[in-house]
């Protein structure tokens, strides 16, 4: 292949990807540890809305397992603690009642479990030790994906707040 057509395969993969040629995954794991801290937030917010305690227990629970993984994260890699948030966080519609918080939520997950899963196999070969990190957060969040399930089957999808 010419030097020019490969360059072109490289931007194409970068435009594909979302990430610079020869990135490492440093800038997508600050962008999920932040992601990761607005997911625990949210879920604490609609924990406040739950209607029943048991729901509310559980989302706060959710919430501390979203934080633990986000200092988890931070802990593997260092200096994302220092870097700012992003400027456009994750979009996150709201729901019309707690029914259809969950569904947002699970929807939210289910996303960051696929783009972590994408990033840790764009990233195997460049970069292991984040391939494996990546690995481990996609995994997290399909668990995180697996209780959400729970409680949705148990909400009332007819309720009004």
């Amino acid at each position: 292949m010419r030097a020019g057509s490969m360059e072109m395969v490289r931007q194409l993969g970068s435009a594909l990807t979302g990430s610079a040629p020869g990135d490492d995954g440093s800038s997508a794991l600050a962008a999920a540890y932040w992601t990761c801290l607005l997911r625990a937030d949210r879920l604490r917010a609609d924990a406040r809305r739950a209607p029943a305690p048991g729901s509310r227990e559980e989302l706060l629970a959710l919430a501390g397992a979203e934080t633990e993984l986000a200092e988890r994260l931070r802990e593997s890699v260092g200096g994302i603690a220092s870097a700012s948030p992003p400027a456009a966080p994750e979009h996150f519609p709201p729901g019309r009642n707690h029914w259809a918080r969950l569904v947002n939520h699970l929807e939210a997950h289910r996303a960051a479990a696929h783009r972590y899963r994408e990033m840790a196999t764009r990233l195997t070969e460049r970069s292991p030790a984040k391939a494996a990190i990546f690995e481990r957060l996609g995994g997290a969040q399909a668990g995180i994906c697996r209780r959400l399930r729970s409680l949705i089957a148990r909400a009332d999808p007819q309720a009004i707040d």
